[in-house]
């Protein structure tokens, strides 16, 4: 059975599917505090210069290349 079939008759398939197709283009997670990667913590104010420095050495690296 393939994971669409399996969304139409399991809730949990379903929010797993929901949740790899439809996620924020900027994810941050604590891996020390959370398996999985479940919470992004990404949107939170306290969070924005972590977001930030990660975006500009995200692009130095994009520019190199």
């Amino acid at each position: 059975m393939h994971w669409q079939e399996k969304e139409e008759i399991d809730a949990h398939a379903k929010w797993i599917i929901e949740r790899f197709q439809h996620h924020s283009a900027i994810e941050l997670y604590d891996m020390g505090k959370v398996k999985y990667c479940m919470g992004n913590i990404a949107e939170k104010p306290e969070n924005k210069s972590v977001v930030g420095r990660m975006d500009k050495v995200l692009n130095a690296w994009m520019t190199s290349c």
